[in-house]
Parts: structure tokens; C-alpha cells; sequence
């Protein structure tokens, strides 16, 4: 931008407000709680389990071995959660979920079923049939329209 001069004195291209960077730093405030209280759920069973079992290594014994198995992969699940974490801290990621949640629910608002489509045909005469197997015909044949 040529002949920019702001009143400032600042720079004429950039690219955010002063706001911006307080707002970015308790989103990634707000990212590392939500990441850390995932991993304090998901690991804390299992490392109980383990100092239970320094203090009374008895009860290995009473304890059946799918609490263990169990534990441990609820542990591992932790890796799986923190991609989904990141996504959701993500703009275009929410933008997109909310279009697809749009979408579902005008489809299932419409109700756009093989029964409708048949008690469509039924009230428009065959109407509907004969469009359906125009479509898939030019479909078959390669004609757009």
C-alpha cells in the first residue's frame, strides 16, 4: 500500500489489532488447562493403581486383570484425545463442524428417506420416479442435464 501514512506512525500492514495478542494467549491459556486436565484423567487411575499396589503388593492378586487393562488403555487414550483437543481450539475446525451439524440436521429435518420419495411418487402421479431415472440416466450416459 503506497502512500500509507498512518497518524500512529505504525506500520500500515499489520495484520492484527493490540487486542489480539491477549486474547491469543488466554486461548492458549485456556488450550494447556483443558490439555493437562486431560492427562491428570486419564493417567491419574492407573498410577493410583500402581502406588496401591507399592504399599499392598497383596491385592495384585485380588484385583482382577482387566482393571489393569482397562486402566492402561484409558491411559492411552489420553494420545487420542489431544488431537481433538487441538482441533477444537481451532476456528476453521469449529467452522466446518458446525456446517456439517447444519447439514444433518436439514437432511434429517427433511426427512429425505426411500419411503418419503415413494409417498412422493405416489401423490404426484410418478412424477418423482420419472425425474429419479432421468437423472440416473444422463448420470449413465454422461450428459449434465
Amino acid at each position: 500500500v503506497a502512500g500509507c501514512v498512518p497518524a500512529d506512525g505504525e506500520h500500515c500492514l499489520r495484520r492484527s489489532g493490540t487486542d489480539m495478542i491477549p486474547k491469543a494467549r488466554i486461548k492458549t491459556l485456556k488450550m494447556t488447562v483443558v490439555i493437562v486436565s486431560s492427562f491428570i484423567i486419564c493417567w491419574t487411575p492407573y498410577y493410583l493403581l500402581g502406588i496401591w499396589y507399592w504399599f499392598q503388593p497383596k491385592i495384585i492378586q485380588s484385583t482382577p486383570e482387566y482393571v489393569h487393562h482397562i486402566l492402561f488403555v484409558f491411559g492411552n487414550l489420553n494420545t487420542c484425545c489431544d488431537p481433538v483437543i487441538y482441533s477444537f481450539y481451532t476456528a476453521s475446525f469449529r467452522s466446518d463442524l458446525a456446517d456439517v451439524m447444519a447439514c444433518c440436521c436439514r437432511r434429517r429435518d427433511n426427512n429425505a428417506s426411500p419411503r418419503s420419495v415413494d409417498r412422493l411418487s405416489r401423490r404426484s402421479g410418478g412424477a418423482a420416479v420419472e425425474m429419479e431415472s432421468d437423472l440416473s440416466s444422463n448420470q449413465h450416459s454422461g450428459n449434465p442435464s
